[in-house]
């Protein structure tokens, strides 16, 4: 028992630090991206800004568009958690989400320079409790894959009704947990933005 829990802490861990590794490499790929790369997302970037400022944006519209996005991505993670060859395919899908964090805040960095460390801060706040939420749940879903791997493959007796109850569990709380984070990225943020630009 002792054993087990010591290997399921090496797995929360090693997402901690895969994520973190992401993030920084996330945050300096915009170093090797062309001129014209560059100055598209510093053109995407302002225009977004300037859309907060004058309070353009389309706001039920792009929390719509959040949820879907996000829901979307917790139902995929639930189901790769329902199967073996899940187990990398999790990994993947959450190391990519602490990459595109990275990137936000490397990006409006570019932009901004140090003025922009807390519009970088403020921007990708939602984010970073996404990747929270992420992080927990791509953390069961590993575990449950490899229950399932423990099970077919080396045939050892595995209670799943209680892991099913707690993964069917996980999966509801990080839905909610992310429709609250989309309504804080729609509707909060670009107001903090709006008083800091």
């Amino acid at each position: 028992m002792k054993k087990q829990t010591q290997k399921q802490k090496k797995l929360f861990m090693g997402l901690i630090i895969g994520a973190g590794v992401a993030i920084v490499l996330g945050i300096f790929f915009l170093a090797i991206l062309s001129k014209d790369n560059k100055q598209l997302i510093n053109d995407t970037i302002q225009q977004f800004m300037t859309q907060v400022q004058k309070g353009n944006l389309e706001y039920h519209q792009a929390f719509f568009q959040s949820v879907i996005k996000n829901g979307l991505k917790s139902v995929l993670l639930f189901f790769l958690g329902m199967s073996i060859i899940g187990f990398p395919l999790t990994i993947i899908l959450f190391l990519s989400q602490a990459f595109i964090l990275g990137f936000s805040i490397g990006s409006i960095f570019y932009v901004y320079k140090w003025k922009g460390l807390l519009l970088a801060f403020v921007y990708s706040l939602p984010q970073i409790i996404n990747l929270g939420i992420f992080l927990i749940f791509s953390y069961f879903s590993l575990l449950l894959s490899k229950y399932l791997f423990y099970q077919l493959i080396l045939k050892k007796d595995i209670s799943f009704k209680r892991i099913m109850k707690q993964y069917a569990k996980t999966f509801l709380i990080s839905l909610g947990l992310l429709l609250v984070s989309s309504g804080v990225e729609v509707f909060l943020i670009p107001k903090i933005l709006m008083f800091i630009l």
